[in-house]
């Protein structure tokens, strides 16, 4: 039985050690983009875009910080959105056998 545990934890920890080291790899040059924007946004973010030039080129990181930080798209839509200034509410009672309570629906999302 203790042989068995030992091959168990063994494979275990084995399995995470190569998680660890393939998994910045799949992220960054794997088949989604959106999960690479995201990665390389929240690096880009939190200060720590060093990290990126260990394992990529000076272009290509350069390239997909100017793509997670957006080429304008986003603005477009932002700007297209119309205000349009509300004050319906509506209160909803929502009961279950396990809770009961209310849902607020505010129809004007800058109140």
């Amino acid at each position: 039985m203790k042989k068995i545990t030992h091959h168990i934890i063994r494979f275990i920890i084995m399995n995470i050690l190569v998680l660890a080291l393939i998994s910045p790899f799949a992220v960054l040059y794997g088949p989604f983009p959106n999960i690479r924007n995201t990665v390389i946004g929240a690096v880009a973010t939190s200060m720590h875009e060093k990290w990126l030039y260990y394992i990529m080129s000076d272009a290509q990181v350069k390239k997909l910080l100017a793509d997670s930080r957006g080429n304008g798209s986003s603005t477009q839509v932002i700007s297209n959105f119309k205000n349009i200034h509300s004050d319906d509410l509506k209160l909803t009672r929502i009961t279950s056998s396990r809770f009961k309570g209310y849902l607020l629906e505010i129809s004007d999302p800058t109140r």
